[in-house]
């Protein structure tokens, strides 16, 4: 009996004709499926206020579309420490707040990076804190 090939040679055997069908039927999918919106960041912003017993900051995430968003994780970044919080569902134009008590008692500070996705949104919409004065995050949405 003789040696089969190695999987590294067939993939090697394989690849040049079947990587670029495949990935061209693969963008042809998304575009024909509705999914060419997973290129962007998900439709939100971030706000935020004083905690009215005054432990810390609370970040408001509102929804910008009509649409329900789902399994939004929310990142929140300080210079040594990461912390993070899902919410299943935000309906269209609806907002959550995330503060010290859904963080197991961590304080958010004043000038904190957020991040946000979602489910079926590729890239993160993100925002950093602004020190106190008009509450709102700066508005970037940078990749």
């Amino acid at each position: 009996l003789g040696a089969s090939p190695s999987f590294a040679t067939m993939l090697t055997i394989v690849r040049p004709a079947f990587v670029p069908h495949f990935c061209a039927a693969l963008v042809a999918m998304l575009f024909a499926t509705g999914c060419s919106r997973q290129l962007e960041a998900p439709p939100v912003e971030v706000l935020k206020r004083e905690s009215l017993v005054g432990a810390g900051k609370i970040v408001q995430v509102r929804s910008t579309t009509d649409e329900i968003l789902r399994q939004i994780e929310v990142t929140i970044m300080t210079d040594d420490l990461e912390m993070r919080h899902v919410e299943d569902e935000l309906a269209g134009r609806a907002t959550f707040e995330i503060g010290w008590k859904k963080l197991d008692g961590w304080r958010i500070p004043d000038s904190a990076e957020i991040e946000v996705r979602a489910a079926g949104y590729l890239l993160p919409y993100r925002a950093k804190l602004k020190p106190s004065g008009n509450g709102a995050g700066d508005g970037k949405n940078s990749p």
